[in-house]
C-alpha cells in the first residue's frame, strides 16, 4: 500500500509541473476604446488588383481593414477609400457601423510589417479614430483603436 501511495504522489507531481500553452497564432486584437478587444475568427483576402481585407470578429463585432496592398509599409487610413477601416456593431437588434472613411485627417494609419507572399502570411500594427456612420445618439460619435496588432494571418 505504501508503494502505491509513492507511485500516486510521484505521477501527481510529474503531471502537476506540466504546462498547457496556447498560442495567439494569428491574431487580432487591440485596444477598443480603451478596453481589450480580440476577435474570434481573423484572416486577410487578397484581391487581383493587390489590394488587401485584413477582417476580424467576434460575436457581434467586425473590424475589416482595407489597404492597396500588402507590401511591407505604412498605409495613412482616411485620405481616400484604398486605406480605410470600418467597424461593425450588429447584434441583430441593433447595429451601427464606424469608419475612417475619406477627408479625416487623424484617422490613424496601418504598418505592415511582414508580408510572406508564397505563404500568404502577414503580420502588422495599426492604430485609428473611426467616425460614426449612422445617426444612433445611443453610441460614442467616435471610436478609438490603439495598439492594434495582426500577427501571422493567413489568406482566406
Amino acid at each position: 500500500m505504501k508503494k502505491l501511495l509513492i507511485v500516486l504522489i510521484a505521477a501527481f507531481s510529474v503531471s502537476a509541473c506540466t504546462e498547457d500553452i496556447t498560442r495567439n497564432d494569428p491574431a487580432l486584437q487591440g485596444m477598443k476604446d480603451n478596453v481589450e478587444w480580440r476577435a474570434g475568427g481573423q484572416g486577410f483576402a487578397l484581391d487581383a488588383d493587390g489590394s488587401i481585407r485584413i477582417e476580424g470578429s467576434n460575436q457581434f463585432e467586425t473590424l475589416i481593414i482595407e489597404l492597396p496592398s500588402a507590401l511591407e509599409g505604412t498605409y495613412v487610413l482616411g485620405q481616400n477609400e484604398n486605406a480605410m477601416a470600418t467597424f461593425i456593431y450588429d447584434n441583430g437588434f441593433e447595429s451601427y457601423t464606424y469608419s475612417t472613411g475619406t477627408g479625416n485627417p487623424n484617422a490613424g494609419e496601418v504598418v505592415i510589417t511582414d508580408y510572406y507572399s508564397v505563404d500568404k502570411i502577414l503580420t502588422g500594427r495599426f492604430r485609428f479614430n473611426a467616425l460614426l456612420i449612422d445617426d444612433n445618439p445611443l453610441v460614442a460619435p467616435v471610436l478609438n483603436f490603439q495598439y492594434g496588432v495582426f500577427h501571422n494571418l493567413r489568406i482566406n
